[in-house]
């Protein structure tokens, strides 16, 4: 079964069946209104679906880029950093345009 699913950012169009599985998973779901502004109007916020072969949406995970969002941005990998050696390390630094900005 896994096999069979792509994992992919979510789009708009896609916003009626991530609705439609909040609603189901949920008991105090998120609105669709609430839904549709972090998927459109939260520059921060990540949605990725995991999609049968044949279109079908099974799951979803909304996510804040929160490094991002603090200003920082990815500068490279520490290989073989932690004990799994498939994971690495992320080293990040200031957007030189948000210090820039004086935002920091």
């Amino acid at each position: 079964m896994i096999n069979d699913l792509a994992i992919m950012p979510a789009t708009e169009e896609m916003l009626s069946d991530i609705v439609r599985l909040e609603e189901t998973c949920f008991s105090s779901p998120w609105t669709r209104k609430m839904i549709e502004a972090e998927l459109t109007g939260n520059q921060f916020a990540r949605f990725l679906v995991a999609r049968e072969a044949g279109g079908t949406i099974v799951a979803y995970h909304c996510f804040c880029a929160l490094y991002q969002g603090m200003g920082f941005v990815p500068a490279g990998t520490r290989p073989k950093y932690y004990a799994n050696p498939v994971e690495d390390a992320v080293i990040m630094e200031m957007d030189p345009l948000v210090l820039n900005a004086g935002a920091v």
